[in-house]
């Protein structure tokens, strides 16, 4: 993250997600955060795709500037809906779609392309491909003690998470304190997010063993349109390598910083 520079574009509200879009052409790329962050995670240096695509990076339902207090439905479905009524309202419904996710983005552009029939490709790293909640919970609480006490739902995570709510201006140069290695923005942007959304991301996207089944759905739909592709690279959960190997097609890229 330390070449990590504030990426260009128009800021716009489409349904309810708050997107940054950028270029032009037939195509989309829409590109899909982790869980507890936002779109500008995704710095300048991804703004060149826009030179051959129209580029969308939304704050997902619930996330950044996206975030509803109000709200209490963050489940899979109604990402899926925002999502779909984001395309709509920008125009972009018809287009050929290449979606980019990570982590908790990636599970999600993995069900994303599984109805959209005008996915192209789907680009997916660090995906936290889980086939129960019991593995994630084990793998999730080996990531460390603060993943441990803080990632999964608790007592202790839930009234972390109201004292963050009621006090979000300390809480986000806590933020900054705890997380050096973040840029100061971005740190700070992580905590914008309510107790029902992460819960809906960590219990309803990453936690949900519903990978797989969407996965195939997206090839038998691909195997009706050779033209599409999906690349991905290795995932942190060991157990899924041969899983995903099954099921599409494996390319190592270069690390980034």
């Amino acid at each position: 993250m330390r070449a990590w520079r504030p990426p260009r574009g128009e800021h716009r509200l489409a349904g309810e997600l708050s997107t940054r879009t950028l270029g032009s052409g037939e195509t989309t790329t829409v590109l899909l955060h982790g869980l507890a962050t936002c779109g500008d995670s995704f710095g300048g240096a991804w703004d060149r795709i826009a030179d051959g695509s129209f580029l969308v990076v939304p704050d997902l339902l619930g996330f950044g500037r996206s975030m509803d207090t109000s709200r209490s439905d963050f489940t899979l479905d109604a990402h899926l809906r925002a999502l779909d009524t984001m395309l709509d309202e920008l125009g972009r419904a018809d287009t050929p779609l290449t979606v980019v996710g990570h982590s908790m983005g990636s599970v999600l552009a993995l069900h994303w392309a599984a109805h959209r029939a005008d996915t192209q490709r789907v680009v997916a790293f660090c995906g936290p491909l889980y086939t129960s909640r019991d593995e994630a919970a084990r793998h999730i609480a080996n990531m460390g003690l603060l993943e441990k006490l803080f990632a999964l739902e608790s007592p202790l995570a839930r009234q972390t998470c109201v004292l963050m709510c009621r006090f979000r201006a300390v809480a986000q140069w806590v933020s900054v304190a705890i997380s050096p290695e973040w840029p100061v923005t971005i740190a700070r942007r992580g905590v914008l997010h309510t107790w029902p959304s992460y819960l809906g991301g960590m219990n309803g996207i990453i936690q949900k063993p519903g990978w797989a089944g969407a996965r195939r759905a997206e090839r038998q739909e691909r195997a009706r349109r050779p033209g599409r592709r999906c690349h991905r690279p290795p995932f942190p959960v060991r157990e899924r390598h041969a899983a995903a190997r099954a099921t599409l097609r494996v390319r190592r890229v270069g690390a980034t910083s």
